[in-house]
């Protein structure tokens, strides 16, 4: 155990290391000032209803590195990027919405071509070249604490937001673009680096991965859209309970595991669900 620990550390790059370094240092101030412990545990009991989620997308991305192994591809020189793999893939399914999905048919499609592409390149890049770590050291910390202030300003709960967006969106590109030409920079002078065993097979690990991801994350979408019009159908039907589990049984029927007919189900039929209200046997009309 020690010994993986060991090799992982030193898969760290200089941004890794300064970004596990002020996460440390952050949660060390937490259990100091205890009213803002409490938040923290508070932010993190509300967040137990994803412990199963979180389970199960460990286990089934459990099965899929398993296979890559049995493959013969995976090593342990690759365990800090099925950590990251693992870490990224969690935080899309949190953000995308199962609308996202449906209004976009190539959602799938665009999300392996852009690992494939020039923006899984582009990650490779900076994941492999990075800045001194006294640089980073200052780095890590402006850019998260300006993504922050930019997520609470998008919120509209302060005054001037728009302003402040605008600043924050310079700030985050100006970096960004300091990010990008450092690592490119870099490139030009140590190109022999970059094409190498190594990180050809880290750039196809996050690839094999997206895709092994996709069944899960699609059921994923399809519950959640499921879950959102059953929860509005239920307290429509609330007077009926005989009424509901017939437009379940035909959303069922008519949708199965079709996402996108799910939608359309959903959209075709809307007056005639709300019509519910006044009538209950509208039902019957469902096409």
């Amino acid at each position: 155990m020690i010994d993986l620990l060991s090799q992982l550390w030193c898969q760290l790059n200089n941004r890794e290391i300064v970004s596990i370094f002020w996460i440390v240092l952050f949660l060390c101030y937490l259990t100091i000032k205890t009213t803002l412990f409490k938040s923290f545990l508070d932010i993190i009991k509300a967040l137990k209803p994803l412990l199963l989620f979180f389970v199960v997308q460990s286990l089934y991305l459990g099965m899929c590195f398993y296979l890559i192994t049995v493959l013969g591809y995976w090593e342990v020189s690759l365990l800090k990027d099925s950590i990251i793999t693992i870490f990224t893939l969690s935080f899309l399914c949190l953000s995308v919405k199962p609308e996202e999905v449906v209004k976009n048919k190539k959602f799938f499609w665009k999300f392996i071509l852009n690992n494939l592409t020039i923006i899984g390149v582009f990650e490779l890049i900076i994941s492999t070249f990075t800045f001194p770590i006294y640089v980073e050291f200052f780095l890590v910390p402006i850019i998260a604490v300006a993504s922050i202030f930019k997520i609470y300003a998008k919120s509209g709960s302060v005054v001037g937001s728009e302003k402040l967006l605008k600043i924050l969106n310079v700030i985050i590109y100006f970096l960004g673009f300091i990010v990008l030409f450092g690592a490119f920079w870099q490139l030009i002078q140590n190109y022999t680096e970059f094409f190498k065993l190594s990180n050809l097979k880290s750039y196809f690990l996050s690839l094999v991965a997206s895709f092994l991801f996709l069944p899960f994350l699609y059921v994923l979408q399809l519950y959640s859209l499921y879950e959102t019009y059953l929860t509005k159908w239920k307290h429509i039907c609330r007077k009926s309970p005989i009424t509901y589990e017939k437009l379940r049984l035909t959303a069922f029927i008519s949708c199965n595991f079709n996402i996108y007919k799910l939608f359309n189900f959903q959209e075709r039929n809307r007056l005639k669900i709300l019509e519910l209200y006044a009538n209950q046997d509208v039902i019957n009309r469902i096409i």
